[in-house]
């Protein structure tokens, strides 16, 4: 196998529920996941914030370049980095994220991206970069393309019903100050980090991608109707 250089980019969210205060919300757990999935299979990887007035970045030498598009309130800022950047012709050009997975053709016109991945996709990184050069696709799964015939969709893998084979966040790729806050407590500066114990929601909200009927609604519904 052949190391690939990947670069992954994310939008830096900040809080919107404090007025004026341009607190950082959540490290980029999701885009790390997925940075540690591709280190483990062989391939070097950095990672990259984007912010609106800071979205240009030098990805000369990159040959696979991930966009991750959290919501489509990022997708201006990221559509930026994707024009602005100085990238090679020849790199492979990838999304994913919460709106990628909502409106995977339409992102990947949009983005002129050579594959657009619909839900989690640790476990198809590995393969998507074995040949980046060579474009092929075909059953990976979650992967969303297109060539001369048209507009391609693979199934969506089901989640893993366990998590200990995945790798934990690649931390390592980022400085402590974007993985640990403080004053999240009553004000206090103890120092917090997040963690990820669970993949899933048990709710099934329709405009949200992982949207999915809970357990409790199902079994409400098939419970017998009371005299």
């Amino acid at each position: 196998m052949i190391a690939v250089r990947v670069a992954l980019l994310y939008p830096e969210v900040y809080e919107v529920a404090r007025f004026r205060q341009a607190r950082k919300e959540f490290p980029p757990l999701g885009v790390l996941q997925l940075a540690a999935a591709a280190e483990t299979a062989g391939h070097d990887v950095q990672v990259f914030p984007v912010t609106p007035g800071d979205a240009r970045r030098d990805l000369s030498g990159f040959q696979a370049i991930g966009f991750s598009l959290s919501s489509s309130a990022t997708v201006t800022t990221m559509l930026t980095a994707r024009t602005e950047s100085i990238i090679d012709p020849a790199a492979l050009i990838m999304l994913g994220g919460h709106h990628t997975t909502l409106y995977p053709e339409q992102t990947l016109l949009n983005f002129a991206a050579d594959l657009a991945c619909v839900g989690q996709c640790e476990q198809s990184i590995g393969d998507v970069l074995t040949a980046p050069s060579h474009r092929r696709f075909a059953g990976i799964p979650g992967a969303v393309w297109r060539d001369r015939t048209g507009l391609h969709r693979n199934p969506v893998a089901h989640l893993p019903r366990s998590l200990d084979g995945v790798p934990p966040p690649a931390r390592h790729l980022l400085p402590a100050s974007e993985l640990v806050t403080t004053g999240r407590l009553a004000g206090s500066d103890l120092a917090m980090t997040h963690v990820a114990f669970s993949r899933g929601c048990s709710f099934a909200c329709a405009f949200c991608s992982a949207g999915r009927t809970p357990r409790s609604a199902t079994a409400v519904e098939r419970a017998p109707a009371a005299n």
